[in-house]
């Protein structure tokens, strides 16, 4: 049996522009108005300073008017299963969650429903606000784990967010956000295989490949690397002639390039110049 989809949202409600400011905003303004004219102020400090100023000053005016938001956006998801888009049943309000966000904790009340197809509670404002079903953090804090664990290890990584951002992410919680992207890009891949193995999934690919090519003419460049491939010697342009004489012209060996062609690198010499780059060698 088809199900239509839901939809994701409950009719738009129009909300105050006032809903979504801070209560205490004029004194949060002030504040951080009087931290950045004693930085103005010191003699030491510049252009840097006024910026870390402002990152870190401004974060509790950030988290309340997020926190402003995404009670709005979570009153207003719709009783259906994110997964089945079947209709919860037994709903009860006031469900509350503490989010990790990029300027602090902030708290949601929601509604949750149990549905019957998947034999499951479901929080769909969770899905609405994009949160992962094991844990607490925003999309943005999910992206900055994903971005920096990728790099670097996550004890090392705890620092570098804390300075870079302004909020302190412990290191098991920056490798459980990373793992939870890592296994959702793996669950999306397995889709596109899916859909790549059906005649009209190959033709949807094909038509969103297609919509985000640019408009604009481009050129299309293949770089092929590969091993005795023929390459401008002393006898470039002479195979015919060497033919002729008895002789078959060979692709010019591994070994002899570093001597006859000391400006391009081989397959290893990237490899150590990627690592210690010395002069003559093209990267």
């Amino acid at each position: 049996m088809m199900i239509a989809p839901a939809p994701s949202t409950v009719p738009h409600v129009c909300h105050d522009l006032k809903s979504f400011l801070p209560a205490q905003r004029e004194s949060l303004l002030r504040g951080l108005a009087g931290q950045l004219q004693a930085s103005t102020r010191a003699a030491g400090q510049n252009l840097g300073h006024l910026e870390e100023t402002l990152l870190r000053g401004g974060h509790e005016l950030f988290r309340q008017m997020l926190e402003k938001a995404a009670q709005v956006k979570a009153a207003a998801a719709a009783p259906f299963c994110p997964h089945c888009q079947s209709q919860l049943r037994r709903l009860t309000q006031g469900h509350g969650t503490t989010i990790q966000a990029r300027w602090g904790n902030i708290r949601v009340e929601r509604a949750r429903g149990y549905c019957q197809r998947c034999k499951k509670w479901r929080f769909p404002a969770d899905a609405l606000l994009g949160l992962p079903e094991q844990g607490t953090q925003s999309p943005g804090v999910q992206e900055i784990a994903a971005l920096v664990v990728s790099k670097m290890p996550a004890p090392e990584a705890e620092p570098v967010v804390e300075r870079l951002t302004g909020v302190t992410i412990s290191a098991g919680t920056l490798a459980r956000a990373a793992r939870v992207q890592g296994q959702r890009a793996q669950e999306k891949r397995q889709h596109l295989d899916g859909q790549m193995s059906t005649p009209q999934g190959r033709h949807q690919q094909d038509r969103d490949l297609q919509l985000q090519l640019p408009l604009d003419p481009f050129t299309l460049v293949i770089e092929l690397d590969a091993w005795n491939i023929r390459e401008r010697d002393e006898h470039w342009g002479q195979s015919a002639a060497l033919r002729a004489a008895g002789q078959e012209p060979a692709p010019l060996a591994l070994g002899l390039r570093r001597h006859l062609l000391p400006l391009e690198p081989t397959r290893a010499d990237r490899r150590r110049a990627a690592r210690d780059p010395e002069p003559g060698h093209r990267q």
